[in-house]
C-alpha cells in the first residue's frame, strides 16, 4: 500500500518538475523582454 502511494507520487512528481522548469523559461523570457521594452521606454523619454 505505501509503496504504490511513493511510486505514484514519484510518477506525478518527475512532470511537475518539468512544467516548472519550462514555467521558469517562459518567466525569464518574459522578465527579459519586459526589461528591454522598459529600457527601451527609457532611453526614448530621455
Amino acid at each position: 500500500m505505501i509503496r504504490s502511494m511513493e511510486r505514484q507520487s514519484h510518477a506525478t512528481e518527475m512532470p511537475h518538475k518539468d512544467l516548472m522548469r519550462s514555467y521558469e523559461s517562459d518567466l525569464t523570457v518574459i522578465l527579459i523582454a519586459r526589461d528591454e521594452s522598459n529600457r527601451h521606454a527609457i532611453t526614448q523619454n530621455i
